[in-house]
């Protein structure tokens, strides 16, 4: 199953819910698991670190443009303007987030809708306009073409990610120094004072680990008991609390200087 990231508002008018009930089903039966904060995912901390992090945890994007705000007259610059739709303005956060991380991105718009992400040419993407109201849009040629396109370019980014860690360390013994790596991810554990940022998930995005290198060096240290389980965030990963041998390895070598 693939973790896909939905940045859709929680919130749809009424008109629009079957149709994204029967997309989010139809992707499912794709194997593709969607994730959307305040929907599947529900946060603790601040609602952007949650998002930055689930990201981290996705391996695609997709950006649904559903009208939040609509406007009956206004004023865009100079130019008067009526019956305008606008979308959740996270559209346009989480579709930059997602951009900048290079991760697979498909954006699709109910009629009418524009500005920012949604406007062609905004980015280098495909951005479809689809009538959201319709109880099966997502099963027209054009949508279904595009969903199997941007499931090839996920499978595609995740061969090249299979990579071995930047710097593969060599087996640290039993009782020796730690690799200067894994000594890092200590120290991060040591000044974080936060629970639920010691995981796996920040530990990638502090460093610019890869999946493997971060989960290799967190074991390093539960095996030299550094660290220990100490519950689990709301996406299921396990966060960490140094141990007393964790924190007197930090005093001892005094890292804390360096």
């Amino acid at each position: 199953m693939i973790n896909i990231f939905i940045s859709r508002p929680t919130w749809v008018p009424e008109g629009f819910r079957e149709g994204l009930d029967g997309f989010l089903s139809f992707l499912g039966t794709h194997d593709i698991k969607p994730r959307t904060l305040g929907s599947t995912d529900y946060p603790t901390e601040s609602p952007l670190d949650e998002v930055i992090a689930m990201m981290d945890e996705c391996q695609g994007a997709i950006i649904l443009g559903y009208p939040q705000i609509y406007v009956a007259e206004g004023q865009i610059k100079e130019t008067e303007e009526s019956d305008f739709l606008l979308p959740s303005e996270w559209n346009h956060i989480e579709a930059t987030l997602a951009y900048m991380k290079n991760m697979p991105l498909l954006i699709i718009h109910h009629k009418g809708i524009s500005r920012g992400v949604f406007e062609h040419g905004a980015m280098s993407k495909f951005i479809y306009e689809k009538d959201l109201l319709k109880p099966n849009w997502f099963l027209s040629d054009n949508i279904t073409g595009a969903l199997r396109r941007w499931k090839e370019s996920i499978k595609k980014s995740q061969i090249n990610k299979t990579t071995i860690p930047k710097a593969a360390p060599k087996q640290p013994s039993e009782e020796g120094k730690l690799p200067q790596d894994v000594e890092s991810v200590l120290v991060y554990f040591f000044n974080e004072a936060r629970d639920r940022d010691r995981c796996s998930a920040y530990i990638k995005i502090r460093f610019h680990y890869n999946d493997q290198a971060a989960q290799y060096y967190l074991e390093v240290l539960r095996k030299r008991k550094m660290i220990v389980a100490k519950g689990k965030r709301s996406d299921g990963e396990p966060y960490y609390a140094l141990t007393s041998k964790g924190r007197e390895y930090v005093m001892t070598n005094k890292l804390l200087s360096s």
